[in-house]
């Protein structure tokens, strides 16, 4: 778990159970943001918790509620220190994990909680997170320029058409300025993911 999270008082029982239920070599359970009063309201919407009721199979998992077993351990896995200070090795990781044959899949129990610490409480804050996690997917995802980038690139004009269009309701909607805030940040990264950017999200 991440260093900033506290754990529900069931973790560790949960967390065996849902590996002796699925047979999954790796878990991900939830990670619940709470946010502080002084918090702008509309970041709720930025980080609403939504209760996992079903098991969902994943190629990626992230690192903020992991447990695994042994299995993991044992394929000698390192992470790659070219994420070091942009943050997406978790990702990396897990996913050159799926490709050795582990299993991983996303469950419902084993839930931790995390209190968004003073840097990351503002709209601001969450839009520059979110533009580097979607410059860091982009960049995995497509590796080298292909069309199915380019057709990505291609449909950029007509999402801001789109973003523009609909940005008046965000005066007055909490969640809908989110969501152009993550729309934006979107586009961005996917602009951004082709450039030579040194990260320094971290560290």
């Amino acid at each position: 778990i991440d260093d900033d999270e506290t754990l529900s008082s069931n973790w560790l029982e949960d967390m065996l159970a849902q590996i002796d239920k699925t047979k999954a070599d790796i878990v991900s359970g939830p990670v619940e943001i709470i946010l502080p009063p002084e918090a702008p309201k509309s970041l709720k919407y930025a980080y609403q918790f939504r209760p996992r009721d079903s098991y969902e199979l994943a190629k990626r998992l992230p690192m903020g509620n992991l447990f695994f077993t042994r299995k993991l351990l044992e394929t000698n896995l390192w992470f790659d220190m070219r994420f070091n200070h942009s943050g997406g090795e978790d990702m990396d990781f897990t996913y050159r994990a799926y490709k050795l044959g582990l299993t991983l899949m996303r469950v419902p129990k084993g839930r931790v909680y995390e209190e968004l610490v003073p840097e990351k409480r503002s709209l601001f804050a969450f839009f520059k997170r979110q533009c580097r996690v979607f410059r860091v997917h982009y960049r995995e995802k497509y590796p080298v320029m292909n069309i199915y980038f380019l057709m990505q690139v291609l449909l950029i004009p007509f999402e801001l058409c789109f973003i523009v269009l609909l940005s008046p309701i965000s005066l007055f909607s909490g969640k809908y300025k989110v969501k152009c805030l993550k729309s934006i940040a979107r586009l961005t990264g996917r602009l951004t993911s082709r450039l030579s950017i040194t990260e320094k999200a971290y560290g």
